[in-house]
């Protein structure tokens, strides 16, 4: 029996382990573990128990190891007009890239799209615990909840990203600055050439 744990939910670990290296983690866990008896980590209903230094190694290894990182942008000229998407996905060894000219859309039809894609990519690499960064306010807003979808035409592709997020343990957004999502905006950009 337990008589003193410390829960912490997985959804913050997944996201410290984004920012953080390994053994800086493994400091403040081992902290935390010299004034409890066990760290709990705690997803959906379920808990884990780290109790041991080696307990808390092989956790902190599977995470790393199963979480990918992805970002995902839209492109469109003339809102509605040409449309692009750009998506990275970083996996602990290797990074796959996809950039794709649509038709035509708005600029927010072709991020939900990007973020779609990305989603779809990652269902078919096996990935079960995903980061997800983007700049587009209204998309990552939306898709946490935080702002009702109220177009349309966005509607069916909110539906589809919250069919996809069903294939994976866990999934966290973020919704960064631009500069910091170049790469999938290059991407994006590119597709329309």
């Amino acid at each position: 029996m337990i008589e003193k744990a410390f829960v912490i939910p997985f959804e913050y670990l997944l996201e410290l382990s984004n920012k953080k290296s390994k053994e800086d983690i493994l400091k403040l866990l081992e902290s935390l573990k010299s004034k409890v008896d066990a760290l709990l980590i705690k997803k959906d209903s379920n808990y884990t128990e780290l109790r041991t230094k080696e307990d808390m190694e092989f956790f902190l290894e599977s995470l790393k190891s199963s979480t990918a990182v992805m970002y995902f942008d839209g492109s469109s000229k003339g809102n509605p007009g040409k449309a692009g998407i750009g998506v990275v996905i970083r996996l602990p060894d290797k990074v796959i890239k996809i950039s794709r000219y649509i038709g035509k859309a708005t600029g927010n039809e072709a991020e939900y799209k990007a973020l779609i894609e990305g989603l779809r990519k990652a269902k078919e690499l096996g990935i079960k615990n995903l980061v997800v960064k983007g700049d587009s306010q209204i998309v990552i807003n939306q898709v946490m909840g935080k702002y009702r979808v109220k177009n349309e035409r966005l509607k069916n592709l909110y539906t589809q990203v919250k069919e996809l997020e069903r294939f994976f343990n866990s999934i966290y957004y973020e919704k960064i600055p631009r500069e910091q999502n170049r790469e999938a905006d290059n991407l994006s950009a590119r597709a329309l050439s």
